[in-house]
């Protein structure tokens, strides 16, 4: 069930351009344990961080980074305080909106 969820956002980062998608995470309270059921075994934090683009894009909060099995240098986690430092610690990354033509777009039917 785990391994499921970071096979389908390794999945959406590696579309093609111009989808140029980026997934964030943000590990908030994670467990120290959990995904009981998956091969090779593999805790929350682990998971969450996996599903990140990049290490960029993951977020811990103090307590998450406690726990066994996180990674330990992320560059972000360690000044995230809650989910709203996160939240403004993500949106920081973001360009401005923009209108951009549907026909820069490819249809995409998984």
């Amino acid at each position: 069930q785990c391994h499921q969820a970071i096979t389908n956002a390794v999945t959406a980062s590696s579309l093609p351009k111009p989808n140029n998608i980026l997934v964030y995470s943000v590990a908030y309270e994670s467990a120290a344990s959990g995904c009981a059921y998956d091969s090779p075994k593999i805790v929350p934090c682990q998971v969450m961080y996996q599903i990140a683009s990049s290490a960029a894009t993951f977020f811990e909060d103090a307590a998450t980074a406690s726990n066994a099995g996180c990674p330990v240098s992320t560059g972000n986690g360690y000044n995230v305080t809650g989910l709203a430092a996160a939240f403004a610690a993500i949106a920081s990354t973001l360009k401005p909106p923009a209108l951009i033509s549907s026909s820069t777009f490819k249809s995409y039917s998984g």
